[in-house]
Parts: structure tokens; sequence; C-alpha cells
């Protein structure tokens, strides 16, 4: 695995090569790849097509290229020289940097104005990591790029890799932090209500944000003092990435709660809560290595006129342009790069990924009439160009279809509707492989006196097909003893794609001399191929978010929200949590508003509860005076706090809880594993001057799961939050089902409800899961 701090740089002409040393053997390097052409016939991939035509479109076009991941001879000779002087080893092996899964590659090029844009693209995660762009250009874009690239000793491309591979957290303590406050308050005094987020598919550079808005901490503390200043400095631009990417995902998911999201949506960083994450010497974490280069010219290449002319063309009619690339393991597949060699007994990431044997991709679209034209076969990672005369009516929308065959024979087969022309990454998500790792390697290092053993349940479900549920223990002795990394892969290939989330749950036995009992976390619904498992005694966090008015005249003059258990809540006995509060009713955690001093009218406080909480679900109460004199009381109500990212309060707008009851459900006689509930439609009534008016919301809360807890031997209550009911609602009714998972297949029950609960049924009987309601 590659080691953080052992590494190295060289100079080879106008390029610096970063190179690092492995963690467990001295003869062994990665260096790492920098971005190139992709060539055939030592011509670089790439095409300028200029429109000259009589209307508007006349001297504009678009260019498509192609690059890669390379490490030329003469970089790996300048690395084996400067390792034999920095590092005494005469005869290094270089192994394949192991990619994960997620690359991305950024290309920035001439605006046509004197600036620059630029446009991201994934990357294949494969061999060479191959990466493929398809620029729409105007007039000046075009005459800019073909100029600039007949010139020597420039280019307009700048393309950069963003890469994670696995590696083991050298001689510190990182802790890095987010505090969703601070983050609210520059949200809010800075007036820009773009939010963090545009879409439920884009979101800015939240890097950026996070450096105005001072609202992320990272504290790296030294356990070898001599550790060097750079090397630290190393880890802390680690640490704001790791954050960066941990509150795009919040973004990307509170945005794909939002109900009826399309275009712009507002987003408010209040729906992200403040977290603290801690990383220790010798755990595996995933680091960020970003290549940059600036892709040599044409004129810099020697190409001959007569090839210069080869990669422009010039047609006299718009043409539609669409470019697939799989991002998939073929069996095909080299998995390594040029110049690396793979050591004996290595797995490089993604090898247990069931192969493909090939995918037919067929394209629809006006034109394109020829069934030779519409259809292509991949057999490996090499992106494919669909090039056609330009429809006014279609305009550049194109449907897509494809068969992804196996090589145990498994068809997977799928339809894409509305894409546009441009470029478009058919990834394993879509065409039906699901591989996550978890890693525990954490719990296992010598300084981890906690935790003896992990075991993770892991389930993914799709309607009408036998449910994937496998389970997984990882122990302390495995890695203490072989010195490996402790994670466990769930890999699978189901017969449809994959576009949701799985479950799962971690059960904790811990080691002698510490007294508590093994206990289950919550269920936990996330997706991604990496999770890093949290500590057992990790704090739950969410926001509570008072909307006072619009800062000037207060539509609520005074709130009191209080949060208590009614039962004693279970807290094993390990460190942290019993530092954690253990609110009554006679003396709850009580927040008030509007905070001292703060007259904005959004306002927020953060409440920290320990995470093991379904057990003993929270409630909550809050008591709303108005400007006018009018009291509101919402609740009390149980939850349980890991479903909440932010609890909205206002003068206009409450929210409930539906509980779900499985008190009478029968799990022994056909091993019922566990049960998903959804909440597909909320219905009320609210009353107007004109009269009285019915509402009806859809699907915008999570689904949540119940399995027999290992300790009570029974099955909890979920609660469910729904928010944004209108404050005065009335006649509250909403539609339900749940899936019950057995051993040998899903079975469905569904129903209507009065009121804000539902008890669950001893067994499911239906085949099927109920047609979504319409709004």
């Amino acid at each position: 695995m590659l080691d953080i701090m052992k590494r190295g740089t060289v100079q080879v002409g106008s390029r610096t090569w970063e190179y690092h040393g492995d963690d467990k053997d001295q003869t062994i390097f990665y260096i790492t790849p920098q971005p190139v052409w992709s060539t055939v016939n030592n011509l670089p991939k790439t095409q300028l097509v200029e429109y000259k035509t009589g209307d508007s479109k006349n001297g504009s076009g678009y260019c498509t290229l192609q690059v890669q991941l390379g490490v030329p001879d003469e970089a790996i000779d300048a690395v084996k020289a400067d390792i034999a002087q920095r590092f005494t080893v005469s005869a290094p092996q270089f192994l394949t940097v192991q990619f994960q899964t997620g690359t991305v590659v950024s290309l920035t090029y001439p605006d046509g104005e004197g600036g620059t844009t630029g446009i991201q693209v994934s990357g294949t995660d494969f061999a060479n990591n191959t990466a493929i762009f398809q620029l729409p250009l105007t007039a000046d874009q075009m005459k800019t790029l073909k100029s600039t690239l007949r010139q020597k000793g420039g280019s307009p491309f700048e393309i950069q890799y963003t890469i994670t591979v696995p590696a083991e957290m050298p001689a510190v303590t990182c802790e890095l932090a987010f505090d969703s406050a601070i983050a609210l308050n520059y949200e809010v005094t800075s007036h820009e209500h773009t939010h963090w987020a545009s879409s439920s598919t884009y979101t800015y550079d939240i890097s950026e944000k996070l450096a105005e808005s001072n609202a992320s901490t990272i504290t790296v503390t030294k356990t070898d003092p001599n550790m060097s200043d750079d090397d630290v400095n190393h880890i802390r631009t680690w640490g704001q990435t790791v954050i960066s990417n941990n509150i795009a995902k919040e973004v990307a998911a509170a945005l794909a709660l939002q109900q009826d999201a399309s275009g712009t949506q507002p987003f408010s960083i209040s729906q992200v809560a403040s977290f603290k994450e801690t990383y220790q010497e010798k755990e595996v974490v995933l680091w960020r290595l970003q290549p940059l280069a600036t892709l040599p010219s044409f004129a810099d290449m020697e190409l001959t006129p007569a090839q210069m002319d080869s990669l422009e063309t010039t047609v006299d009619k718009r043409q539609f342009v669409a470019q697939v690339t799989p991002q998939c393991k073929f069996k095909s597949s080299n998995l390594q790069t040029p110049n690396a060699v793979i050591k004996a007994g290595d797995s490089p990431f993604m090898t247990d990924v069931k192969a493909l044997d090939h995918v037919d991709v067929t394209i629809s679209y006006p034109t394109l009439k020829a069934s030779e034209s519409r259809t292509h076969t991949f057999k490996d990672n090499t992106p494919y160009t669909w090039q056609a005369d330009w429809d006014d009516k279609a305009g550049g929308v194109y449907s897509l279809s494809y068969v992804a065959v196996y090589a145990d024979g498994t068809q997977i087969l799928g339809t894409l509707d509305n894409l546009q022309a441009a470029t478009y990454t058919l990834d394993l998500q879509a065409i039906g492989t699901l591989n996550v790792t978890f890693d525990a390697s954490r719990f296992f290092t010598k300084k981890s006196k906690v935790v003896e053993e992990v075991t993770v349940d892991f389930v993914f479900n799709i309607p009408q097909q036998p449910p994937y549920l496998e389970s997984a223990t990882l122990n302390g002795s495995l890695t203490l003893n072989a010195g490996a990394s402790q994670q466990a892969t769930f890999s699978s290939v189901f017969p449809a794609p994959l576009a949701t989330d799985y479950i799962y749950t971690v059960t904790y036995n811990f080691a002698s001399g510490v007294t508590a009992y093994p206990y289950t976390s919550d269920a936990k619904q996330q997706n991604g191929q990496w999770v890093r498992l949290e500590q057992p005694d990790f704090q739950q966090a969410f926001n509570v978010v008072a909307q006072m008015g619009d800062g000037t005249t207060f539509s609520v003059e005074s709130a009191t929200v209080n949060f208590y258990y009614n039962d004693t809540p279970y807290f094993p006995d390990i460190p942290g949590s019993k530092a954690l509060p253990s609110p009554t009713q006679s003396s709850p955690i009580q927040l008030n508003f509007p905070l001292e001093g703060n007259k904005s009218g959004l306002q927020m406080q953060l409440i920290q509860l320990f995470a093991n909480t379904k057990m003993s679900p929270i409630t909550v109460d809050a008591t709303l005076i108005a400007t006018d004199g009018s009291v509101t009381q919402i609740g009390p109500y149980d939850f349980a706090p890991q479903s909440l990212a932010a609890l909205s309060i206002s003068s206009t707008h409450q929210f409930v809880f539906v509980s779900v009851d499985p008190s009478i459900v029968d799990w022994e006689t056909k091993k019922l594993n566990k049960i998903t509930v959804h909440i597909t439609q909320v219905r009320y009534t609210v009353s107007l001057e004109s009269g009285t008016k019915n509402v009806k919301t859809g699907e915008n809360v999570p689904v949540q799961t119940i399995t027999v807890d290992p300790i009570k031997k029974q099955a909890n209550s979920l609660h469910f939050y729904v928010p944004n009911i209108q404050g005065g609602f009335s006649d509250l009714e909403f539609d339900w089902y749940a899936e019950y998972i057995y051993p040998t297949g899903t079975l469905y029950a569904h129903g209507t409800e009065q009121g804000t609960s539902v008890s669950l049924p001893q067994t499911a009987s239906e085949a099927s899961p109920p047609k979504k309601p319409s709004l």
C-alpha cells in the first residue's frame, strides 16, 4: 500500500514527477502517472470540427479529445536514479497505483474572450484511466484553439486528474471538523443565495466556500516529532478535500429529498449537520493524488502540417456528436499501467468485481438510421463516438440502450432517455455491478483496545428479485498478525440497473476488560463504494433551525425547543458514550430562540446525542410565540436523531413524526431478516379564509429499516420525519408500504393510515409493491 510520507520528486524537462514508496516492502514504489494525449499512429486522439454555414453557426463547431494517464520511460529512469540516491534501493519494483472508483478529470480551455472555462468528466478507473471530452466551441474559441495548437511552447488544454488510492495515515492524529452554524452565518450574511449547490446534479466549488466561511478546521498533531512541517501541510491539504467531499455528499442527498427538484434549487447549508472525524496513525484512508499537466501542442509533438490538417475538419452543416465511455471491468481489461508490475499475491483494486464479456450500446437519433451505425460493441474501456447530421427537431437529445453481457452469462439490459449530445459514462452502477468495501482498520491498530470484532450486515434489495443479504466479520487478530488492512467487500451482479442506496448495520463486540454488551448500530442507508466504519461511541449531530422572520419584522417572537428521553437510554460503558447527555422530561436539553444578540431571520443551534438511540427514542416538543401573541405548540413527538440533518420550525410550517410499530411482526416462522419501510405520500387539510385546501406531498423522507435488536431481543419502532407541514393542519393521512425480506425472497405489505402511526402486520403476503401514488 502507498506510503504517504515516503515520497520524492524528480524533474524531467518541464514536468515534475512524484513517487511514493510502499508501506511494507522497501523495494516497491509507485509513480504517480500524469495526463497525456491518447494517441493512435503517433497522432493525438482529437478532432476539431468547424461548421462552414451561412448562419450564426458559421465558424463554430466542436472538439473531441481523449486523454489518459502515463509514465514515460525517461521518467522511470529519472525516478530510479533518485530512489537509489534518496532511499538506497538499487533495483526498485514499480507497482500500479491502485485507483479507487470515482476518478474525476478536469479540463481547462480558452473561453474565446481572453479567459478560460472548464469541464469535468469521469475517468475509467482502469489501466490508463482514460477520459474523453466533447467541447462545443464558439467561432472565437475555435479560432483560438486552432492557432494555439499549431504554436510551439504552449497548448490550450490543461488537464488535472483527481485520483483516490488506499494509504496508511502516518505518525499523526488528524482531526477534521465542520461547523454548519458558521457556514450558515456566512451563507446568510454574504447574500449568496446559490447556497452551496445549484441543482440535484451539480455542486459549486465547496472548497472555495469553506475557505471563505472559515467553517472547517483541520488539526494535525504529530506523534513523531521529527515529521517535517511540509508533511503536516500535505496532510492538512488532504483533510480539506475530505471535508469538501463529505459536504458534497450531504448536499447531493439533501437535494435528492427536495420535492419536485428540477432546474436551479435553493439550498441551505443548515441541511448539513456539523461533524467531526478523527484519523489516527496506521489507519487506512483514501489518499488523493492530483496530477496536473498541460498537453503539448501539435507543434510541440512535431506533427507535420499534413498531420495537423488531418485533425481539423470543416463541414457544411452542423453535426450531432455523442460519446460513450465505459467505466467497467471487462475480462480483457488490463489493470496495470505501462511500465508497472504487480507483485505476486497482491490484488489491485476491483479485481473482485465480476468481469464483463462485452457491452452492446445502441444510440437512437433521427439521422442515425442504419443499424450498423447505431450500435457499437465495447470489449474494453475505449470510448466510442457517434456522429451524424444534425436534426433541428430533435436538437441534441438522444436515447441510449445497452445490453451488458458478463463472463458468466448474466445479462443486464437498460435504457436511458433524454440524454444531451455530449459525453456519457456507462459505469458499474448503471450496468448492475454492486461493489462496496467496508473499512474497519481504525479499530484494530495497536493503540486500539476497545473493539475486538466488527460484523457488517449488508442488504441490497431490488423489487421482485431475491434480496442480496450478506454478513462479514472482521477482527483485530487478522490485522495485527498479518499486517493487512481490515476490509470486507460485498460484490455482486443483479439483472437490473442499480440506482438506489444499500442498507447496512454494524455489530460491535468489545475487547475483554471493556464493560459493554455487544450492540448493533442503527441501520444506515447510503451509496458509494467505500464505507469508513464509525467508532461505536460516535455522536449524532443535527441542526435545529428557527425561521424567526425576515430579519426586520419578526413573525416569531420566541421559540423554545425541548429534547428528552421518556425511558432510560442504553449507554454502553465505552469511552465517550457516558459523557454524552441523557436528558429527562424534568431536565431536558432546552434550546431558546432568538439567540442572544442575534437579529437575523434564520437562526440555528446544534444538538449532539449518542447515536444508538433506536433502543430509546428521543422526544421533542416546541413552543412558538408569535408577534401577535398567539402560541403554537408542536409535539411532543418521538424520533430517532440519525434520521435528521436539520429540524426546522417556523410560524407557518411545522414538522410531524410518523411512527411505525413492529411489535406484532413474526420474525421466527419464516426467518425474517429485515423490514424496509417507505412513506410514499402524506395528505392533510388546511383552513384558509376562502375555505379549506387539501394538500398532498410526495415522498421526501428516506427509507428506514427494522431489525431485531441483539440486546433487547426485540424490534424497535421507527420514527419518520415529515417536514414542512402547514400550520393549523387537520385530517393527516399517509400511504406506506413495507418490504419483508426473507431468505427466500421479498414480500410486501401496504396501507393507508389516519394520524401519525402504523402497526406493521405479522407477515407480508403481496408479491410486488403498490404503485406510486400520483400527486
